[in-house]
């Protein structure tokens, strides 16, 4: 057992926990764009974004 995680809840406590911190506080929605901007960016990032198996998808094996 990790020391960070005392018991198996305690990680979904804190988030339902911060969620309805966020939801009393209207923040709820500019937290959950920021994490919506945040994640494409990261994907955009990695280059994965264009990478995808889309319309114009070319296979390398052929």
């Amino acid at each position: 057992m990790s020391l960070w995680l005392p018991h198996p809840l305690f990680l979904p406590f804190i988030m339902v926990g911060v969620t309805i911190l966020l939801w009393a506080t209207s923040l709820l929605p500019e937290f959950m764009t920021a994490l919506l901007f945040l994640l494409l960016w990261w994907r955009w990032d990695q280059g994965k974004f264009l990478r995808g198996r889309g319309c114009c998808y070319v296979s390398r094996w052929r």
